[in-house]
């Protein structure tokens, strides 16, 4: 079956890993490509699936708050077509966000923690 190649990564690159991803996502630690993800028939009835998780790139000068806007109106048009659909949101987040937010609160401490050192040292010059 033909494909069009959207985009090649370089060797470098790691993400996802796969232990920072659900495993029911099917991400593997090293995949060799990746494919959109092929939707059934059952998939389009199924209304109650409430949990996907995207990766995507904004266009140059599109801001997270103005996809997110557009998505939503998106979903809103679904809820007129379905009742299922009524009353969801989506929520966009950027990656580093949500790679980083395990590391936030430890983080703060850490920097506390600093700043509190540096206050003592200058206190008791």
């Amino acid at each position: 079956q033909p494909v069009t190649v959207a985009g090649v990564m370089p060797p470098q690159f790691t993400f996802p890993l796969a232990s920072e991803v659900p495993s029911y996502l099917g991400f593997t630690a090293a995949p060799d490509a990746w494919v959109p993800r092929a939707h059934t028939a059952a998939d389009h009835e199924d209304r109650g699936n409430r949990s996907d998780m995207m990766i995507a790139r904004l266009k140059p000068g599109v801001s997270v708050a103005a996809a997110e806007q557009e998505l939503n109106a998106h979903l809103e048009r679904l809820a007129e077509a379905s009742p299922f659909d009524k009353g969801w949101a989506l929520r966009l987040v950027p990656i580093t966000a949500q790679m980083t937010q395990g590391l936030r609160p430890i983080l703060l401490t850490l920097w506390v923690s600093v700043a509190l050192v540096l206050l003592i040292a200058c206190v008791n010059v």
